[in-house]
């Protein structure tokens, strides 16, 4: 499974509106949301959806997760600078 959808991810993370993320970062972020899946798949719902929305919303809020802290860490550091 994670061979067939790991490329489908990060093609669609790639095309998504976070332009200009480190390709590394998504396809990290696509390798996090399957270990969490394979931890704990019963946190899918399958009456809720499909499961590749359901990893590709995961994979999203990981990068949408490391930008925002990527941005808090350069702030910070740009404060302490100043």
């Amino acid at each position: 499974m994670c061979p067939s959808f790991s490329p489908l991810l990060v093609n669609r993370l790639k095309r998504s509106s976070l332009n200009g993320i480190d390709p590394h970062h998504i396809e990290t972020a696509v390798i996090d949301v399957l270990l969490r899946y394979f931890k704990h798949p019963e946190n899918f719902k399958p009456d809720e959806g499909k499961l590749i929305d359901y990893l590709y919303s995961g994979a999203y809020r990981n990068l949408r997760d490391y930008l925002r802290k990527e941005q808090e860490h350069r702030e910070f550091h740009l404060n302490r600078t100043i």
